[in-house]
């Protein structure tokens, strides 16, 4: 059994079946179909940098939460909603950047 303190350790990457008609992955990461909405990076990733597709206008609620790995982020200028604790316990987390 998985304990949930751990979950960074093996959440490295989100499969969605294409047929699926409420969410994609994307890199691994988790949208909503139409790619507007981030809704859960992979935090198991070993990436320490990650840029939102310019596609999307919303992080959502924790999207981020604990991905330790990452350093830097690139928002694009599309996003208009960052959602509660989006990037909450990202220990690593440096940069921001928001083009």
């Amino acid at each position: 059994m998985i304990q949930t303190q751990n979950i960074q350790k093996y959440l490295k990457e989100i499969e969605i079946d294409k047929e699926n008609p409420y969410y994609c992955s994307v890199d691994g990461n988790l949208f909503d179909k139409e790619k507007k909405t981030i809704l859960q990076y992979a935090v198991g990733k070993q990436d320490t940098e990650f840029a939102i597709p310019d596609s999307v206008t919303k992080i959502g609620n924790s999207a981020f939460q604990g991905c330790n790995n990452l350093t830097s982020v690139r928002i694009p200028s599309s996003v208009t909603y960052i959602g509660d604790f989006a990037f909450v316990n990202c220990k690593n987390l440096k940069r921001i950047e928001n083009v």
